[in-house]
């Protein structure tokens, strides 16, 4: 799950339900749904998961947003076939913008 949070500062952060997410066996289909509060509108746009290397390119294929003209739900099918730690970057669009998250994927 992916949320859009205030901070005690009034800036926005994006938040992941788990900052390191472990994945053993090979071709998961991982899915991030965006889980909009009242009031606020975001969406993946289609760079809304990317893959900070080219390992991490690889490994995770056929990440695209779904879910037609809502856009909060993004999925990526990981191979699995190179065990190592992937970072990757959460984006949503948005008003008021939101930073970028920068999370891993474990392959075990």
């Amino acid at each position: 799950m992916v949320t859009v949070e205030k901070e005690a500062n009034g800036d926005l952060k994006l938040y992941v339900d788990a900052q390191e997410l472990r994945v053993k066996g090979t071709n998961h289909v991982i899915f991030w749904r965006l889980d909009n509060a009242a009031g606020q509108n975001y969406k993946f746009p289609s760079n809304g998961i990317a893959f900070k290397t080219p390992e991490g390119k690889l490994q995770f294929i056929n990440c695209a947003p779904v879910g037609g003209s809502t856009n909060t739900t993004f999925r990526c099918t990981d191979k699995n076939t190179v065990q190592d730690k992937f970072a990757y970057a959460i984006t949503v669009s948005g008003a008021p913008a939101v930073p970028v998250l920068d999370p891993w994927i474990i392959n075990q």
